[in-house]
């Protein structure tokens, strides 16, 4: 989960303990993936919603995420 917004990634791997750079640094939007219906002027309490229900259902099912 993230906001929209601009964004960049860079892709590395670990060889014998050391990080290296498999590619640069590359620059996406990330955009919602839709508008209307329950989408709220404020995206950040929707995620914040979002992980506090993530977490709690996680604490509920267990570690399998199978409940009970």
């Amino acid at each position: 989960m993230a906001l929209p917004g601009n964004y960049s990634v860079t892709l590395s791997k670990r060889v014998e303990g050391e990080l290296v750079d498999i590619s640069g640094p590359q620059s996406f939007a990330l955009k919602p993936l839709y508008s209307g219906g329950l989408v709220a002027e404020n995206r950040q309490a929707v995620l914040d919603f979002q992980v506090q229900t993530a977490e709690l259902y996680r604490a509920v099912t267990g570690p399998g995420g199978k409940g009970t």
